[in-house]
This record gives C-alpha cells, structure tokens and sequence, in this order.
C-alpha cells in the first residue's frame, strides 16, 4: 500500500472518528452538568464550593478516571458589605460594592473630594492631581488600574460599570504574593457604581465640588482551597497528555461563568472516554480563579512544573461557553501556533472566520512560562449590535468590531441559568470537542511553529522599528527568519511521516514540536521566564522587548535610555537564545 493510500486511509479514519465525537455532544447532558453545578454559590474555599467540586468528582469517576482532590494553600480574597454616601453637596446614600483584595476601611470609612480622571489611562491621570482624594473612574476595577490611582496618590476609587455592578478582583498580582510582590497588593478602597449612580456623580462634578464617604468590608488572608484532577489514559502514548482545564469557583451562582464552561469539559470527557485515545487526557477543576487571581492553575503550574514541562503536550481551557447572545467566535483566544487548527474547527462548526485574539493574562492561562501551546479561554462572546449588550460592562474594554465580551449579567447575582443558550453551549462544545480530539489522537501533532516564528519575526521587527533606529534587533530579526523556513521544513516532514504511519519517527518529531514550545512560548507571552508568573495585568507581545517602543521618544544621553537599553539588550538575548535553540532542535530532529 502506499504512503499517500495510508495516509488517506489513517486521515479518513480520524476525521471520521472526529465527526462522530463532535455529533455525540449532547445538549440534555450538557444541560443537566450545568444546572447541577450552578445550584451553589462557589466561594473559593466555602462549603458550598466543596459540594460542587465533590459533584464533579463523582461524574469524573463515573467516566472511567482516576481522580486526585488536593487541598491546597491560597491566598483569597472574599469582599463583603460595602455602602457609600455623598456629603457634598449634600447628603445622600450612593449604592455600590467592593472588590475582592481592595483595602478594607474600617468604621470610619475613608472620606475625600472626587476627582473624574475618565478610563484611568496614564495620560488621564496625568492631567489630574487625585493626591488624597477619591478617583473616579470609567470601566472594570481591575489591578493596574487601582495600582495607577495609588501611585498618583488617590486615597480610594470609584468605578462606573453598566447597569449592573461587576464582581472582580483589583490586585495586579497573578496567583499569591511573594516577598517580591506583596507590596503590589492594593492599600486603598475600591468601590463599584452601576451607569446611573455615575452619571449622576459626574453631573454633581460639572456643577462643582463632590465630596463622598464609603465603607467596606473585605476577608483577605491564607485558606485551604480543593483542586480536582482527573487522569483518561491514552494507548499508544500514555506518558504524554493533553491538560484540560476550567475553573469551577464562581462569583454569585456563575452559571455561565463557570457553570457552563465546566458542563463544556464534562461533556469533552463523557465523549473521549468512550472511545480509543492515543495519547492521554488530564483533567483539572481549579479554585481561587475569582477570589484568588488564578490561585488554583498558578499553585499547580508550581508544585508540578516538571511534569507538565515534560509531559504536557498543550493545554485547553474552558470558561464562559453558551452564553445567552453570545453568537461571536471571531476573537476566540489562541496562540499562532494553535490558531490554525481552531480557525478550521470553528469555520466548520460555527460557520465564522477566525480573527483571533493572542492568550493574554486571563483564563488561568498560569503555563505560558513552562511553554505550554494554549487554545482557547474566555470563549464566545456577545454581539456588539445587540441592543441588550449595551446593559452590560463589556469584559474587554478594549473590544473593537462584532466581539463585545460577555453577557451583562456576567459576575453578577444575574448569572443564571437562564443565561445559558443550549444551542450555542452545544455549538461552542463541539468545537472543544474537536480541538480536543486532534490534539489527543492526531498522530502529527496540530501545532503550527512556522506561524510562531513568522509572528516574532514580525514582532521584532515592530520594535526596532518603534526604537527609531536606538535599539538593534536584526540578528534577532534574521534568527526569527531562519527558524520560520527550518519549521516551515519541520511541518512537511512531519506530513510525510505521518503518510508513512511511522510511529517511532512521529514520536521524535513530536517531541521536537514539545521542545519548541519550551522554548518560544516563554518569550512570547512572559517578562519573568519559565520559573515565575508575571503580573496578572494586561501586557503586550512579546513583552519583555516592549520598552523599545518608548526608545525612541527618550534622550539618547540621559539615565532612562541607558536603563532601558540594559534591560532590553537581556531580553534580546533570551529571545535569540530561544530561536537559535529552536533552529537547532529542529536540525537534529529532521
């Protein structure tokens, strides 16, 4: 028989395979995963948060898998009662909440005259003096943003989100503190309003001075939290595994968010069980996601580093699937090497062409420093045109085109079931369902490193460019280059051993694909490397180089330029040390 016949015969079996999985997702299981979970309010740590993981150990076992629940140290944040007053001009009480890590005030409160400083941007805050005053700001709470305020020296915030006020976090950090990091965590009070409480405060600004008192109670501290893995054996390689995630801890009753994105990971594993698995599947259910800035994923990426480094071979996380109106897939999360297989699942599944947004600091992505390929995260979202997407804070401010993150409801008392659209839940499984299936029992793995090394070619020759000519990246430039076509080589021979069903061959080029992983992912998505976890804020590509961008603007002369050449000559080291490695592991491998 020859190659090209075994490799029709191998491809028509997969796909055919593949399809039926894909069918087999069941809106009724997918449904009944979701009401269950979602009848608890899961508080990182609470009793409540306990029965649902010990629901989803039981469905776990009840598929086949052996499963381990941890109970780990966290640090987690749980806000409590909040209420704010005006005192001038006037008086009058102003609803609002907390976040989970801003500073509790105490019984007296913390008074001061409110200052608008717009979205919170540098410039923004630079055109307003907040020194011992409450900032009043546009948009999610979130770390940098309160970090901004208390840099400028705002004793407290006030944020204006929709017509409903949000849950969330405002530390900037990414799982626990470190000596290094806990002087990061916020000092001050933060304070949500919804759209009407904040057009009304800015009129009363328009008019004159505006002086608020406010009062909350926030629980921040060390405290046991549960972390529930589940192990799927595969049969041709076993020691290698695809890590599935989804954090299961809520805010409110969190059925879309998380409740239906974990019915996503149950249904994907009711699916592979049932069927042969070339390699293996890990499962796991963290907490601390809501209450702990991805607490769950970052203590597990620290205590089994080593084996996710050498065994790992991509990790796919699930949140916020089906919800109600979220018919956009366009901007689903993935990396260059992984967007090719998600743009062809969600074209043939969900009939929309993938734009894609990078993996950013989101989603438990706690990985990208040990180099693990990730698909896929906060998924579907809403449709900017729909009139009922304007109620809602969007999730990304930033969000330009059809893409308006989730539902208003979400991180509100209002995520319930309801919230959930069985038929775009069943849409968005089957596209986990295939990216699953390929990355498990695909004999080639589907990751793209060509794409990888085409988008930090383009990437460093953004900086350079962005220096003005200050700082030097063509070597780099030229590595990136030269590691492009070596993959591009990489991806036919891989083809060509695939047609030939050479299984031990396959085994070395896999590993090989492993290795480029370890190796570029790192510089594209971490400042601090394979050991740490960098902040949990928002943060450009290929972040370690992002200084370049402001050389340009900087005296050539002066201190700042000099600090920042220093620190951008060792990122440019670490990058090209990671390409020509990458160019080397695919040399010896082909």
């Amino acid at each position: 028989m020859s190659a090209q016949r075994v490799f029709s015969e191998t491809t028509r079996v997969l796909r055919q395979q593949e399809a039926e999985a894909i069918a087999a997702v069941s809106g009724r299981e997918l449904t009944a995963y979701t009401r269950a979970i979602a009848q608890w309010v899961r508080l990182s740590g609470e009793p409540d948060e306990r029965r649902a993981f010990e629901y989803v150990e039981d469905v776990l076992r009840g598929l086949g898998l052996v499963t381990r629940m941890i109970d780990h140290d966290a640090f987690i944040s749980l806000p409590g009662s909040a209420r704010m007053e005006l005192t001038t001009p006037g008086r009058e009480p102003l609803s609002c909440i907390t976040h989970a890590f801003a500073a509790p005030t105490g019984p007296l409160g913390v008074e001061g005259d409110l200052v608008y400083v717009g979205q919170g941007s540098p410039d923004e805050y630079a055109r307003a003096d907040v020194r011992g005053k409450i900032a009043l700001v546009e948009g999610l709470g979130i770390g940098g943003k309160v970090r901004r305020g208390e840099e400028r020296g705002a004793i407290g915030q006030v944020f204006i989100h929709g017509d409903y006020t949000h849950e969330t976090s405002v530390s900037p950090l990414w799982g626990p503190p470190t000596r290094d990091t806990v002087h990061l965590l916020p000092r001050t009070p933060s304070f949500s309003v919804n759209r009407p409480t904040g057009a009304h405060l800015k009129e009363l600004l328009a008019n004159g001075p505006v002086r608020v008192r406010g009062w909350s109670q926030v629980t921040t501290g060390w405290r046991k939290i549960p972390l529930l893995v589940g192990d799927l054996p595969g049969q041709i390689e076993p020691d290698r595994f695809v890590l599935l995630s989804s954090h299961l801890d809520s805010w409110h009753y969190g059925a879309m968010d998380n409740g239906s994105a974990n019915a996503t990971m149950l249904e994907v594993l009711r699916i592979l069980s049932s069927q042969p698995r070339r390699r293996s599947v890990r499962i796991a259910f963290w907490s601390g996601h809501s209450h702990g800035r991805f607490a769950g994923s970052a203590w597990y990426a620290d205590h089994f580093w080593w084996d996710l480094y050498k065994h790992c071979v991509a990790h796919v996380n699930s949140d916020s699937t089906g919800g109600r109106g979220a018919t956009v897939l366009e901007e689903a999360p993935v990396m260059a090497e992984t967007k090719g297989l998600a743009a062809e699942l969600i074209g043939a599944v969900g009939g929309q062409a993938l734009r894609g947004k990078r993996i950013g600091r989101f989603a438990d992505q706690s990985f990208v420093g040990i180099g693990l390929p990730s698909i896929f995260g906060t998924f579907s979202e809403q449709d900017a045109s729909n009139p009922e997407t304007a109620r809602g804070l969007s999730l990304f401010e930033h969000a330009a085109g059809r893409a308006a993150g989730l539902g208003w409801w979400w991180h509100t008392t209002e995520d319930t079931v309801d919230k959930v659209d069985e038929d775009l839940l069943v849409r968005d499984t089957r596209i986990y369902t295939g990216a699953a299936f390929r990355l498990v029992n695909n004999p080639a793995l589907p990751l793209d490193y060509a794409a990888t090394a085409r988008e930090l070619r383009d990437l460093l020759a953004g900086y350079q460019a962005a220096s003005g000519g200050r700082f030097d990246l063509s070597v780099e430039i030229a590595a990136a280059s030269t590691l492009e076509a070596r993959a591009a080589r990489l991806n036919e021979v891989l083809a060509a051993a695939e047609a030939d069903g050479y299984d031990a061959r396959l085994r070395v080029l896999n590993d090989t694909l492993m290795r480029l992983g370890r190796l570029l992912v790192p510089v594209g998505y971490t400042v601090r490397g394979s050991f740490e976890h960098d902040l949990g804020i928002a943060q450009p590509a290929m972040p370690g180089l992002a200084q370049a961008e402001a050389m340009g603007a900087l005296d050539p002369s002066g201190d700042e330029a000099r600090l920042s050449h220093v620190a951008l000559r060792r990122q440019a080291n670490r990058v090209r040390f990671a390409l020509e490695e990458a160019s080397a592991a695919i040399e010896a491998a082909i």
